[in-house]
């Protein structure tokens, strides 16, 4: 058997074959060569096809071959996509429970505050600070605070020792037990 056809010896063979292809058909075999150059042609067609054929066998082979090579980078890629939306999914997470309990504290300030006004400030009542409330209750709550110390320091001005309050020593054990004796 003889070596592969190489492409030069293909182009030789298609050569000979054209100026055979001008040879006078005579209507009778004139000689041994015709037979075999018929067939020719077909065969250099269907050479031309399994190389078509080979050649796009090899370019499916590299492309698949190049998906291959690229796939460890698609697969670190996607392992990174995946870490990346766990974070941030339990970082989400995180966050809409923390923004549940600023909430929830948030309506219960809210209704404290709503409470405070409603006791400085009762529906048709008398008010327990001396102006109108505004949007914060932090002047109603110094002014109240300043003015228990005030009420404190006046009280301070009166406070007598118990032994020395007749009022105050009449409620203590002791002035009790003195009367138990007298009576």
């Amino acid at each position: 058997m003889s070596d592969r056809l190489s492409p030069e010896r293909e182009a030789e063979i298609a050569a000979v074959v054209a100026v055979y292809a001008a040879h006078p058909d005579l209507g009778f075999a004139c000689c041994s060569a015709h037979p075999v150059a018929d067939a020719v042609p077909a065969l250099l067609a269907e050479l031309a096809a399994v190389r078509a054929e080979r050649d796009q066998a090899r370019e499916l082979e590299a492309e698949r071959h190049a998906r291959n090579e690229a796939l460890p980078d698609a697969d670190a890629e996607r392992e990174k996509l995946l870490r990346w939306h766990r974070e941030d999914h339990e970082q989400i997470t995180k966050l809409v429970a923390q923004r549940d309990r600023r909430r929830a504290r948030l309506v219960a300030l809210q209704n404290d505050a709503l409470s405070m006004r409603g006791s400085l400030s009762p529906n048709g009542g008398k008010r327990a600070v001396p102006f109108p409330l505004g949007e914060t209750l932090t002047p109603a709550v110094d002014w109240l605070i300043a003015h228990v110390a005030e009420l404190e320091a006046r009280l301070a001005e009166y406070e007598r020792p118990v032994d020395e309050d007749p009022i105050a020593y009449t409620l203590t054990e002791t002035a009790e037990t003195e009367a138990g004796e007298v009576r």
